[in-house]
């Protein structure tokens, strides 16, 4: 389960609209905690509360958001409803002394926790949300409305302009998806071996979706990359139509690549069916990359599905590495086989920090990094000094197709 406290009332609404589209399968809790007597109200009341419920939803497709005036509310996503009963049971009896969990007389108090079956009431939900958050959704919304009227100019020839992805295009981008041939927009990175005297070397290629192409075969001028939780939430939409391009092409030992994928999107029947149709020879060619932020919103969600991918004989990188993330993670823990670390001009710094860097190297193997985002040649003299042999970006681009009219 992750927590959202800080900004939680901005979040839980941009959440909740992109919901709109899709809230099959999602349900709602609403503890009202404001309502609680101040004795029972502390900080350390709350925190145990919170602790209850990631016990409780621990390893699922939850969300609780802790708002400024105590209330708490959860997201979840699934089939369980006895789990909600028990969430909402042992937290009334956290706080049985207050009138609020039980009535004078003995009986369960409805005002304690309001639940919403969000395929059939999203609207009252939603409509709940924007009353209870008041001012700060006004502040979002207005906000929203700012950003669509701040357009961004194209080059001269292009589209008048781009406005800010908000929750109102949401429906609407989501329709058109369904209807938008993905491999026109699909493009492909190399990630080459660059050994010393030698040419380089492609190992695999990255195949991704080009957004920019992407939002030219929509009919709205929308910039999808404004909005990082609604961009989050159509690239679960972009993986299976991924799938479902990549299926129909041939796939082989001879051409690997490399996907970027939701955890979610693993446990889908489009991935057991672009499964299904991979040969088992050459599923090793397969290299699925997954989000270190994907992954530590669910890790033993990602753990499952970890264990499952290298059983089917695909191999595991973790994308969206910095230095310092980098320097977090445990590759024994993950069980991964490869790992992307972005490139930034700090790097080899000769700093204590950089020194962290290079031991976090080692200890990961240095023929399982690959340098990526390298945009000039001391991007590829740094992991050289340090051991590192794998590298991708634009420089390596220039390198392998010195006449490519195409950037990545």
């Amino acid at each position: 389960m992750r927590t959202v406290a800080t900004g939680a009332e901005a979040k839980l609404f941009e959440i909740t609209s992109s919901l709109r589209a899709s809230s099959d399968g999602y349900y709602a809790l609403h503890y009202h905690f404001s309502r609680l007597q101040e004795e029972f109200r502390s900080d350390y009341q709350i925190k145990i509360a919170i602790n209850v419920l990631s016990d409780l939803f621990k390893g699922l497709d939850s969300v609780l958001f802790l708002l400024k005036d105590f209330d708490i509310v959860v997201l979840y996503n699934g089939t369980n409803r006895g789990l909600l009963e028990k969430a909402i049971f042992q937290l009334r009896y956290l706080f049985m002394d207050d009138a609020l969990a039980y009535t004078d007389d003995g009986y369960e108090n409805e005002d304690f926790c309001s639940v919403y079956d969000l395929e059939f009431q999203w609207r009252d939900f939603f409509v709940s949300c924007k009353r209870k958050l008041g001012k700060d959704i006004e502040e979002v919304e207005k906000k929203q409305r700012q950003q669509t009227k701040d357009v961004i100019q194209s080059p001269k020839g292009g589209r008048s302009k781009l406005h800010i992805f908000s929750p109102s295009y949401l429906v609407q981008i989501i329709d058109e998806l369904k209807n938008i041939e993905i491999g026109s927009c699909l493009r492909s990175q190399p990630v080459c071996a660059v050994l010393r005297g030698k040419e380089p070397k492609i190992i695999f290629k990255e195949v991704y979706t080009n957004i920019k192409n992407l939002q030219k075969l929509l009919s709205l001028n929308v910039d999808l990359m404004s909005s990082k939780t609604l961009f989050k939430y159509l690239t679960k939409i972009l993986d299976k139509k991924v799938l479902n391009a990549l299926k129909q092409q041939e796939l082989s030992n001879k051409n690997p690549i490399s996907i970027n994928l939701n955890v979610k999107t693993l446990f889908s029947e489009e991935f057991a069916e672009f499964d299904s149709q991979i040969a088992q020879k050459h599923k090793s060619s397969i290299i699925i990359e997954i989000h270190i932020a994907d992954i530590f919103e669910d890790i033993q969600k990602f753990l499952v599905a970890q264990k499952e991918l290298q059983n089917l004989g695909y191999r595991i990188c973790l994308d969206g590495l910095d230095s310092e993330s980098f320097m977090q993670i445990d590759r024994k823990n993950l069980g991964f086989d490869l790992a992307k670390l972005s490139w930034n001009p700090e790097m080899g710094t000769k700093t204590s920090k950089d020194k962290s860097l290079i031991e976090a190297i080692n200890k990961c193997g240095k023929n399982r990094i690959i340098l990526c985002h390298c945009s000039s040649k001391e991007a590829i003299d740094f992991g050289k000094e340090v051991g590192i042999s794998l590298f991708q970006g634009r420089y390596i681009d220039a390198l392998t197709n010195p006449t490519a009219k195409v950037i990545n």
